[in-house]
């Protein structure tokens, strides 16, 4: 398989090689250097074609297995594989244009109270609420959410500014606090969320694991300070 860089993603693209060398060795070298197959003269036009579309039939499995793999079940938005995907993309794309990144990290205001309360299944229902609720909060294609683990949720804002993060994180919150969870039982519920938010412009030497970690310290700091808040440092 060879790599091929675009401006937005690599592509794997599988190698054929079609020769007149058909002795073992030619072939396990061939094999050796990453080719997807190798088929020497004379050959069947027919066949060339059935092993070039089974090649193109795998590459396009492998492309599902790896999305499916980036998905979050549950949820149906992006997991934490597919956050640091888009984040490794984002956070170099900031450095090559000097742009600001922002990035909110949320979580469920007491969700272990509500799940001992209602039960794991309706405690689902919360997390898929949120889910849908934080993507629609979002105004920009480009914006990217995803569930970070348990009842956290991430949301990285590219070429954003603290003004508009903390525009999108107070925005997020309320939505959030104003939807209403049916209960299997009829009753409603509703949950809160605290939010964390960290703005960098990052260099080549700036940690992405210490960007992160910043919006932690911030998530962290709004449930010291009562829950269902917004707060932010740097």
């Amino acid at each position: 398989m060879r790599t091929f860089f675009t401006n937005k993603k690599e592509i794997a693209l599988p190698v054929v090689f079609i020769t007149g060398l058909s002795n073992a060795d030619d072939e396990e070298k061939g094999l050796s250097l990453g080719a997807a197959d190798y088929i020497s003269k004379p050959f069947s036009p027919a066949i060339v074609k059935l092993r070039v579309k089974n090649q193109i039939k795998m590459l396009n499995q492998l492309r599902i297995i790896e999305q499916i793999s980036m998905l979050d079940q549950l949820t149906s938005i992006p997991n934490r594989r597919g956050f640091d995907n888009r984040m490794d993309m984002e956070w170099i794309r900031a450095i090559r244009e000097n742009t600001l990144i922002s990035v909110l990290i949320m979580d469920v205001d007491k969700f272990k109270v509500y799940n001992d309360t209602y039960g794991h299944q309706q405690g689902d229902v919360v997390l898929q609420t949120v889910a849908i609720t934080v993507t629609q909060s979002l105004g920009r294609p480009g914006d990217f959410a995803a569930r970070w683990g348990g009842e956290e949720f991430v949301v990285l804002l590219p070429n954003t500014d603290l003004n508009g993060a903390l525009h999108i994180a107070e925005k997020i919150r309320l939505n959030i606090g104003n939807v209403v969870i049916p209960c299997a039982d009829g009753t409603d519920t509703k949950v809160t969320v605290s939010i964390g938010v960290k703005t960098q412009a990052p260099g080549q030497d700036s940690s992405r694991t210490g960007f992160i970690a910043e919006a932690d310290k911030a998530l962290y700091k709004a449930k010291e300070l009562g829950r269902n808040r917004v707060c932010h440092i740097g």
